[in-house]
């Protein structure tokens, strides 16, 4: 009778904690299948992470589950799933795509492909190619990391997709495989085809690479033409966002002569090299800054010509004489200078010695602040101001990473005055000197006039919390190299005024926190624009993102009547960092 009573007990602990068991939920999803007959069963992972034999979902997860907490994997692997469902589909605005994969279309296990590239790991740059969506096969490659320790994903910038049901774009080549080389002029370079199997050997001048950029990012120049650089790496898939340790130790810098490898591909209709790696450097022939002698002394009797004034690199309150040439589009000076009146940008004009001029070397390119200096030089509303000879009052400063004119005050072209001449009150006859609307794109033109205060300093470790990135605009963020910081850091406009008050229209994207932790702030009395509680207040905002995902959103604020500065104010704990990006910022 006892064995019998013994035998019943054992029985009863066993059920309880085969049930109790059961109840604990797997970090990573519920990793069954159905069954016909009303059951179910365990997927089993299957593949090695290879091409020829790639993860199943189950397996990439069982791997990721082997990684330390925000640990990325030291190599690169394949993956295989059904699209359960896409968070951001590919689009050309940045080129990449975040949705999630499961080994079944019900999506019991899941597996984040998170902002990586298109077919043939390259930007997506046309909506006519084919798009991700719910039920589609997918194979996948790139590294991957156990993000918070619960939830699998591929590292971001180092992934792509490798077929869509069964389509794919081309493979990328295996570091150190037997792929040909064609050595070849950046001129026939532009002119092959699209391709991420054929390489092609490239040496010229480096121009427009910005001192802190870490990807690499840049024009090669030869005789017979100049190519966007979109990434350099040390070697054949090596890892990204390293350059800035390439460059210091191979010597990389404007004017140097570079040879390196990489595949032919675009984004929208500008051509890049995709893919590229390191070969060689020489020291380049030309300095970094051109310096032409030039004539003037910087005085209104005596304006600095562009040559002088390229010369001097930096001085604050000068005149410069020169002829309205053309403007610059995008981020790169060399390949983004046009010589034409019919400018895409209200933000800036290139200037030169003679009004035929069509060297990038022997121009200026001038930042035109909001208000009336904008309203009335811009080429995009006044064409007609093309060739005109124009006499600017400034700041010489380095602008698109070459010497250019900031903070321009006074302009006089033909007999008609802009803005203020320096030692008058009022300058134009009527033309009001204050900016009463501000205008920034913070993706096309960088940080503007605006100004970063860090109210909580800086933790070691972290060089900043607020930067520009050329993708997405202003960005802010206090997770670095897995850790997350506790921080206060503001980004401050100038001052802006409003006779009867006015709204701030901007763009912004937020994941990784709520908007709890980011805040619009104005005031109408910090003249310095520095930040002192006392004087700041929050501003009521329309529409907050979810802050989970990348989604660009648009939103209002208003702002009180009066001399006004705005900030963006980003905060973050030990526990939480989210990644706030601001693309523009309107005030009118």
């Amino acid at each position: 009778m006892k064995k019998l009573a013994y035998s019943l007990i054992a029985m009863a602990i066993a059920a309880f904690t085969f049930t109790s068991c059961e109840d604990v939920p797997s970090p990573f999803g519920e990793i069954v299948k159905p069954e016909t007959g009303g059951g179910s069963a365990v997927i089993e992972p299957t593949g090695d992470g290879t091409e020829a034999s790639p993860y199943n979902v189950a397996a990439v997860i069982e791997y990721v589950s082997g990684l330390g907490a925000d640990v990325t994997s030291d190599k690169e692997v394949y993956i295989k799933g059904i699209v359960t469902e896409v968070t951001e589909k590919f689009g050309t605005q940045y080129g990449n795509a975040t949705f999630v994969i499961s080994d079944v279309e019900s999506g019991g296990n899941k597996f984040t492909f998170y902002r990586g590239l298109y077919l043939g790991n390259t930007k997506y740059s046309k909506d006519t190619d084919t798009n991700i969506k719910d039920g589609d096969v997918v194979v996948i490659c790139g590294k991957v990391v156990n993000y918070k320790g619960n939830t699998p994903e591929t590292s971001q910038g180092n992934a792509y997709v490798v077929s869509i049901n069964g389509q794919g774009g081309g493979t990328t080549p295996t570091p150190g495989g037997e792929d040909e080389i064609k050595t070849v002029t950046i001129a026939d370079f532009n002119a092959a085809a699209e391709s991420t199997s054929v390489w092609y050997q490239l040496t010229g001048t480096v121009k427009g690479l910005k001192d802190d950029d870490k990807y690499g990012n840049f024009d090669l120049e030869d005789a017979t033409g100049s190519v966007y650089v979109y990434g350099l790496l040390a070697e054949k898939g090596g890892e990204k966002q390293k350059f800035q340790e390439l460059a210091a130790a191979k010597g990389i810098k404007n004017g140097c002569k570079l040879t390196i490898i990489g595949n032919r591909g675009s984004f929208g209709d500008k051509i890049e090299v995709v893919n590229a790696y390191f070969v060689s450097v020489e020291a380049g022939s030309e300095p970094d800054t051109p310096t032409p002698s030039g004539t003037g002394d910087g005085t209104e009797a005596n304006p600095y010509s562009v040559s002088a004034a390229i010369a001097k690199a930096e001085q604050a309150g000068v005149f410069v004489k020169a002829y309205i040439v053309g403007w610059v589009e995008g981020q790169v000076y060399t390949s983004g200078a046009h010589f034409d009146g019919t400018s895409s940008s209200a933000t800036n004009i290139l200037i030169a010695e003679s009004a035929s001029e069509t060297d990038p070397a022997k121009c200026m390119p001038v930042q035109l602040p909001n208000g009336n200096i904008r309203t009335g030089l811009n080429l995009m509303d006044n064409s007609g101001n093309y060739k005109k000879e124009v006499i600017l009052y400034g700041d010489i400063a380095k602008y698109f990473g070459v010497p250019g004119l900031k903070n321009t005050s006074y302009a006089k072209i033909g007999t008609t005055e802009i803005g203020t001449k320096p030692g008058s009150s009022s300058g134009g006859g009527d033309t009001p000197s204050g900016a009463t609307t501000l205008d920034t794109n913070f993706k096309a033109n960088g940080q503007g006039d605006w100004t970063i205060s860090n109210v909580k300093a800086l933790p070691d470790g972290v060089n900043y919390i607020w930067s520009f990135d050329d993708r997405y605009g202003m960005k802010a963020s206090a997770y670095v190299s897995g850790t997350r910081y506790d921080s206060d850091s503001w980004l401050v406009s100038p001052e802006i005024s409003l006779a009867n008050g006015g709204t701030m229209t901007f763009k912004q994207a937020l994941n990784y926190a709520t908007s709890e932790y980011v805040h619009v702030m104005y005031t109408t009395t910090s003249k310095s624009g520095e930040v002192n509680a006392n004087d700041w207040k929050e501003a009521t905002v329309d529409t907050w993102p979810a802050g989970n995902n990348w989604t660009f959103i648009e939103s209002k604020a208003t702002l009180p009547a009066g001399t006004v500065r705005v900030a963006f104010r980003y905060t973050s704990t030990n526990s939480i960092a989210a990644t706030w990006e601001i693309e523009s910022a309107n005030i009118k």
